[in-house]
């Protein structure tokens, strides 16, 4: 079976789906089509040379520059970012993974690795292709912060009342996104828009409170759709 765009060859192997490039290394197994599909789109030439253009406007990496410096682009091949972008996607827990892979390299704060080379958090960002919600997960799990278990809010009522409502999520941004400190104190991102939180935040976490048919591909949708670029470390 052909996939749409030409570079890759999708079969069915026993129950997995085996997603294997036609003109390059690379052969990755899925549990369904679906999700073999939509990595044919995330490991194909267009999405990985994105990765690598270091042009202006497009370079991700945020690494200081000038010269004697080198991007983050600069340290790896196509068959590289391909690589590092696959295992991600065949990952059965990518968060868990990532955590694991970045726990050692803390220090004071969350330095990002993709395999031994040490990078930005932009580049480490879109080489592996994941949302700016998962990464702040990867970022809160590797510096040792608790996780709510559940987003669903306290005492679950099918037809929750809008003031728990709200409480439950500002308690749930809160603890997630805004830094502390002393203990008694937290900074608001301020360069964070109503709609951004909405798209990014507030959306998710309702879904997750009240609709059980919300799944993760739904969640990275809404996440895609209402991702904006933000500054990082701007707090009030």
């Amino acid at each position: 079976m052909d996939v749409p765009g030409g570079e890759w060859v999708l079969d069915k192997v026993g129950e997995k789906f085996l997603l294997r490039a036609m003109n390059s290394v690379g052969e990755y197994y899925f549990d369904s089509r679906d999700a073999a599909e939509n990595a044919a789109e995330a490991l194909g030439m267009e999405e990985i040379t994105a990765v690598l253009d270091g042009t202006m406007g497009k370079n991700h990496c945020t690494c200081r520059g000038g010269i004697g410096y080198a991007r983050c682009q600069h340290r790896f091949t196509f068959n590289d970012v391909r690589s590092l972008r696959a295992a991600c996607l065949t990952s059965a827990d990518p968060v868990a993974d990532q955590v694991r892979a970045l726990t050692p390299h803390f220090t004071t704060h969350v330095n990002y690795y993709l395999g031994s080379t040490p990078v930005c958090r932009g580049f480490y960002q879109k080489c592996l292709g994941l949302s700016t919600r998962r990464v702040n997960r990867i970022s809160a799990e590797v510096r040792g912060e608790p996780q709510v278990p559940s987003m669903t809010p306290p005492n679950y009522n099918p037809n929750p009342q809008q003031k728990p409502l709200c409480v439950a999520f500002w308690q749930c941004f809160f603890g997630d996104q805004c830094q502390t400190s002393g203990g008694g104190h937290r900074y608001f991102p301020i360069n964070m828009s109503c709609l951004y939180i909405y798209h990014n935040f507030f959306y998710p976490w309702w879904k997750d409170a009240t609709d059980p048919s919300w799944t993760e591909e739904k969640k990275e949708e809404v996440a895609n759709a209402g991702r904006r670029c933000r500054p990082r470390g701007h707090y009030a």
